[in-house]
């Protein structure tokens, strides 16, 4: 039986044991070798009796895996073990673990199975852009064996994570689900899951929300400097400056705690009366609205890739804009969307009237919430 081993570097401590002779393990890193080694020769293995094929990706992730010296790796495994790096440093933006299930699961076996830890979000957004290709040509078409979300208790990584197995035949039996509250088997074929039961409460509100059929924030909102390059690239390439110098005057608003570490073409940025909400971390605070909802009305902001900017042709336009984005309602479904510690949902949204100023309770009308659904909402959002 032969088996890959893929773990991000955090985790080769606690894997040394589990690697078998003829085994191949994954490297994340130039810093991965040694680490493997330093942890093998501290637990008293001998690493060369192993006898282990040591494998790289290439430079994109998503198509082979390669060996050490280089040359394209195409052996098909039994067993592949999965807890990679979530997101790619460079970029956080950038999801990099449902690539390297695909990866893990094109190297495996017919009848073979794939042992993953990774973030639970396809469950909650089956259809979200790092998931969407893994659940439609994966999971629900082949035998999703089982789905763990407890494994959320074991692994302290600042989001909801799971454990699953798949097996690579044609689905043929129930999946068995364990959720925080309950256990359950059912056939599984890409449906956004509730977590718990309570969750049955807030499905019925997201679908109201994302079934909403007047104008959405998707399609109205920009940014002036989106996900293609990280910072780095972008100051070698001359477009950011780490100094307010020169023609880069306009400070860039790149997450709501980070605005004045870049600094951008003033020229280059889009003009006019906007709103910046912040994508990364939180949606908004209430005592400190204009951090994470930022109004500009002097064009001193450039829009970096973890901001969403709305434009106005006036300052009222703007304010009463905020009433609605900072209502219980929009706070609630923000953070029930919420990825990896991104914003994801703010674009589903719906973009209400705003020639008016709207309250907490005109919102929940707006939405037809019931007095069950209002009081799930306003439980969760102080």
């Amino acid at each position: 039986m032969s088996t890959l081993h893929v773990y991000s570097n955090r985790h080769i401590k606690d894997q040394v044991a589990n690697i078998k002779k003829g085994d191949c393990v994954y490297l994340e890193n130039s810093l991965s070798k040694n680490r493997w080694s330093l942890y093998f020769k501290h637990s008293n293995i001998n690493e060369i009796g192993l006898d282990i094929t040591y494998v790289t990706p290439n430079e994109k992730y998503n198509k082979f895996l390669f060996l050490e010296n280089g040359e394209t790796m195409e052996k098909q495994f039994d067993i592949v073990t999965i807890n990679p790096p979530y997101q790619d440093p460079r970029n956080p933006t950038t999801k990099l673990w449902n690539r390297f299930v695909e990866l893990g699961f094109k190297h495996l076996k017919d009848g073979g199975k794939i042992c993953s830890v990774t973030p639970s979000v396809w469950m909650k957004r089956p259809n979200g852009q790092a998931c969407s290709r893994l659940v439609e040509n994966i999971m629900s078409n082949y035998q999703l064996e089982s789905a763990d979300c407890t494994a959320t208790t074991f692994f302290d990584v600042g989001e909801e994570i799971c454990s699953y197995i798949i097996e690579k035949t044609p689905t043929y039996k129930d999946t068995k689900f364990t959720f925080y509250d309950r256990t359950e088997e059912f056939k599984y074929t890409g449906q956004k899951l509730c977590l718990t039961k309570e969750d049955e409460t807030a499905l019925e509100i997201f679908n109201k929300i994302v079934n909403y059929k007047g104008d959405k924030l998707y399609g109205n909102v920009w940014c002036d400097y989106g996900s293609n390059s990280s910072i780095d690239e972008r100051i070698v390439n001359n477009e950011f400056s780490l100094t307010k110098t020169g023609k880069f005057t306009q400070p860039v608003f790149w997450t709501a705690s980070n605005t004045d570490q870049y600094y951008a073409d003033p020229s280059k940025s889009k003009k006019g009366i906007k709103l910046i909400i912040n994508r990364s971390g939180y949606y908004y605070v209430k005592d400190n609205i204009d951090k994470y909802i930022k109004l500009d009305t002097t064009d001193k902001f450039a829009v970096g890739v973890a901001g969403y900017a709305l434009s106005f042709t006036s300052k009222k336009e703007a304010e009463n804009c905020r009433t609605f984005l900072t209502s219980k309602l929009y706070a609630w479904f923000v953070e029930f969307e919420k990825s990896g510690g991104f914003n994801t949902g703010v674009p589903k949204l719906g973009l209400l009237d705003y020639s008016k100023a709207w309250t907490n309770s005109e919102v929940y009308a707006h939405y037809n919430l019931t007095d069950k659904e209002i009081e799930y909402v306003e439980a969760r959002i102080k």
